[in-house]
């Protein structure tokens, strides 16, 4: 694979799996640059998941000068745990 494109199928999946995401639930894209947000948003598209469920939350909101700082919500800086990955049948 050429650095910086598209995942290839192995390399999704795995992700996919390690972090236990499926294509029924909602995902909401944010970070310091909206370049890697949206290319995150697209990624996904890219692999079918539906427009519908997938958010890009612009405003740096991983910063203490955000807009969702401004609003008054808790920003936290310590990684969640990571779901356990669904079981095969």
């Amino acid at each position: 694979m050429v650095d910086l494109m598209v995942p290839d199928g192995p390399q999704m999946d795995k992700h996919l799996q390690k972090y236990a995401l499926t294509r029924i639930r909602s995902w909401c894209f944010t970070g310091h640059h909206i370049m890697w947000v949206t290319r995150a948003y697209w990624t996904y598209r890219y692999w079918g998941f539906p427009q519908d469920h997938l958010f890009v939350l612009d405003g740096k909101a991983t910063t203490e000068k955000s807009v969702w700082k401004a609003a008054g919500h808790p920003l936290e800086t310590k990684a969640p745990p990571l779901p356990n990955p669904p079981r095969s049948a």
